[in-house]
């Protein structure tokens, strides 16, 4: 009997969610997401691949919030910002865009 061909959707959907939210140059990520993506298509097949890219959708939009409401970072009361697109940096919140 041969083996299975390819990685089971539950793994592949594990380790690019792993891949997506730890640091490292965007391309190679993606070379790798785009990797695993095939090989679940492989096992489990076209129908395992689409809904894999429903699921780790890769955001294109830089992770920047919108300054309306109040924003928080895990504890205390939260900041109202004000207009345009902000990032938490090192401590302290950023405009990006206004």
């Amino acid at each position: 009997m041969m083996p299975k061909l390819g990685m089971e959707y539950a793994d592949v959907a594990k380790r690019i969610k792993r891949i997506q939210f730890n640091p490292g140059h965007p391309k190679a990520k993606q070379n790798l997401i785009n990797s695993l993506k095939r090989q679940c298509r492989l096992a489990e097949g076209e129908s395992a691949y689409k809904e894999l890219e429903r699921e780790c959708a890769i955001s294109k939009e830089d992770s920047s919030l919108p300054g309306a409401g109040h924003k928080q970072i895990g504890w205390g009361e939260g900041k109202r910002l004000g207009p345009g697109r902000w990032k938490y940096i090192n401590g302290t919140w950023f405009c990006v865009d206004q």
